[in-house]
């Protein structure tokens, strides 16, 4: 009799990619322009007053939007290997693609995925 050899193994991998997405646009169709004179009360160029940023002020000058793009991956295997004889594991993934928006909406999409692997080692074996 042979003794045989079982190991049991997981392997996790975490990987993925963020971006981010940034718009600045006026605030109810107001024009402004960079380096614009006067404050606009007689129809002339008026120019970008930062400290009205708010999202509240109804009086802003611009409105600023965001977009968050966030895939996680997670990759996830299970498995038992006897000697040199056979190779069992199960492997899953599971994908995310998640988005979120300054404006408090969000999407996104999870895709599952799943692997059964079985590896034999079939011979012929003689006695003499």
């Amino acid at each position: 009799m042979t003794p045989i050899e079982i190991t049991l193994y997981l392997q996790l991998n975490l990987s993925g990619n963020a971006g981010a997405l940034m718009a600045v646009g006026p605030h109810n169709d107001k024009r402004i322009y960079i380096g614009g004179a006067g404050d606009g009360t007689h129809g002339e160029d008026t120019s970008f007053d930062f400290s009205k940023i708010g999202r509240t002020d109804p009086n802003r000058d611009f409105d600023i939007y965001g977009r968050l793009f966030i895939k996680p991956v997670i990759n996830v295997t299970l498995g038992a290997k006897a000697s040199f004889v056979a190779d069992v594991s199960v492997s899953g993934a599971v994908k995310f693609d998640l988005a979120f928006s300054s404006g408090g909406f969000g999407n996104g999409n999870v895709n599952l995925n799943a692997q059964v692997r079985l590896e034999l080692l079939v011979g012929l074996i003689t006695k003499t």
